[in-house]
Formats: structure tokens, C-alpha cells, sequence
């Protein structure tokens, strides 16, 4: 966690130095239960908690490949969903988030990180 805080610093001060840079648009691909899914459903347009740090990618197809996009169906209980998350560089107020590609052992695969927290 304080690592990527440290990170997150970093991040958004070379961002800052580009004024007007857009919304930060990251993907994250996982099947999850139906059950989950209406939860997800009632909480659509607020906020929701998740308590470990997600792996997401500015790269859409990597994250449908998480989802299972083209694989059968095994289990009629699951859903493969994709979320959207729009994080706004310059909100200092936000969890913490940074990319960890130049981190990771897999940097195709892993390139932003969110801390736990609402989302």
C-alpha cells in the first residue's frame, strides 16, 4: 500500500505537468456470481466498496480476455462481466492508483493498479 502510494505521487505530479489531460480509463475482466451481479446492479450509478487491489489495463481486449470473452460457459451460476473505471488524475481525494507495468512480471498484463477502497 505505501508503495503505491508512492508511486500514485509520482504519477499524477508528471501528469499534472500536462493540464487538460483526459480522464484515466482503465478495464478489469472477471466472471463473478449472478448474485454479485444484482448487488453490482443495485449500487450502479453510487459507489461500491472492494477490499483488495484490482488489477486493471488501459488495453480493453486484455481485460475481456479476464472476463472469459470466447471460452464456454462451466459454471450457469457466473457471469463475465467488464468494468469501467474513469479516474481522474488531479482528484487528490481518491484511493490511490498508479500504473505498476515498469513493477510487474507480467507488464502486459498488469498496468494499473487501485487500492482498496470506494470506487
Amino acid at each position: 500500500y505505501r508503495q503505491i502510494n508512492v508511486e500514485c505521487e509520482q504519477f499524477c505530479n508528471n501528469r499534472q505537468t500536462d493540464r487538460g489531460s483526459p480522464l484515466l480509463c482503465v478495464y478489469r475482466g472477471q466472471s463473478i456470481s449472478k448474485e454479485e451481479l444484482n448487488l453490482l446492479r443495485e449500487k450502479q450509478g453510487g459507489y461500491f466498496s472492494m477490499q483488495s487491489f484490482v488489477s486493471t489495463s488501459e488495453n480493453l481486449a486484455m481485460a475481456e480476455i479476464y472476463s472469459g470473452t470466447g471460452v464456454a460457459d462451466s459454471d450457469p451460476n457466473k457471469v463475465r462481466i467488464l468494468y469501467e473505471f474513469k479516474i481522474d488524475p488531479c482528484n487528490t481525494g481518491s484511493k490511490p492508483y498508479a500504473p505498476i507495468s515498469h513493477l510487474s512480471q507480467f507488464p502486459d498484463e498488469a498496468e494499473v493498479l487501485v487500492a482498496p477502497g470506494a470506487v
